[in-house]
């Protein structure tokens, strides 16, 4: 096809196109999760196995690492139950309603 007959050759198509990378480029691509420090998640995972802490607080922890581990986002366990977790010789199983 002919340059001139393609609808991407179109000056409102170009512009368009030119306008959408310039707010990309002020935005810097999207929005990125910000990174966990190694020592955060290394302190969770000591308080998952520290047995002298509450069980509450190792919960926690432990939900911390889970959602870390398996690149979950904030929303990812809300629909997760504590009696739908379960815990296998093959893995954690959380079957989300």
């Amino acid at each position: 096809m002919p340059t001139d007959d393609r609808v991407s050759a179109g000056g409102a198509i170009q512009n368009l196109v030119d306008e959408l990378e310039l707010t990309l480029e002020k935005e810097g691509g999207g929005r990125r999760a910000p990174r966990v420090p190694l020592q955060l998640l290394a302190s969770w995972e000591m308080a998952v196995m520290d047995t002298l802490l509450p069980k509450f607080l190792r919960v926690v922890a432990w939900t911390r690492c889970v959602k870390f581990w398996g690149t979950l986002r904030f929303s990812d366990l809300l629909g997760a139950p504590p009696a739908e977790v379960d815990l296998t010789g093959r893995g954690l199983h959380i079957t989300i309603k």
